[in-house]
C-alpha cells in the first residue's frame, strides 16, 4: 500500500516540478520580451529627441544616431523644407513632415508602454504562480 500512494505522490511530485520548469520557462520569456519592448522605447525617444534637435537646429550640421551612443557629424542639406523619410511598414517609405514623424513615434511609443504594462502584470502573475507552487512544495 505503500508503495501505491509514493507511486502516486512521485507522480504529482514530477507534474509539479514539470509545470514549475513551464512556468519559469514561461518566465524567462516574459523578460525577453520587456526587455525587447524596453529597448524600443529607447530607440523611440532617441529618435524622437533627434527629430527634435533637428527642426530646432539653427545650423545644418547635425548629430545623427548611428547606434545606441553613436553619433556622426552631417549637414542636412534639406533642413528648411522640415520633411524626412519615414518607414510607414512593409517596406514603404513616405516623405512626411517632422511633426508627423513625430506624432508617428508617439503613437508607437503609447503603444509599446501599453505592451509594457501587460508584460509586467504577466510577468507578477508568473512569478506569484511559482511563488504558491514554492510554498506549496515545502
Amino acid at each position: 500500500m505503500t508503495e501505491h500512494s509514493c507511486g502516486e505522490n512521485c507522480k504529482h511530485e514530477e507534474h509539479s516540478n514539470q509545470f514549475t520548469e513551464y512556468i519559469q520557462q514561461e518566465l524567462q520569456v516574459l523578460t525577453e520580451q520587456i526587455q525587447y519592448v524596453e529597448t524600443n522605447l529607447v530607440q523611440l525617444n532617441s529618435i524622437t529627441l533627434a527629430l527634435n534637435a533637428l527642426k530646432n537646429s539653427k545650423e545644418n550640421e547635425i548629430l545623427l544616431p548611428i547606434a545606441n551612443g553613436i553619433y556622426i557629424k552631417t549637414n542636412c542639406k534639406d533642413k528648411n523644407n522640415n520633411k524626412i523619410l519615414v518607414n510607414v511598414g512593409a517596406n514603404v517609405v513616405l516623405e512626411k513632415e517632422i511633426e508627423d514623424a513625430k506624432n508617428i513615434l508617439a503613437e508607437k511609443s503609447k503603444e509599446l508602454e501599453n505592451n509594457h504594462k501587460e508584460l509586467i502584470n504577466q510577468y507578477t502573475e508568473t512569478v506569484n504562480i511559482i511563488n504558491n507552487l514554492q510554498e506549496r512544495s515545502h
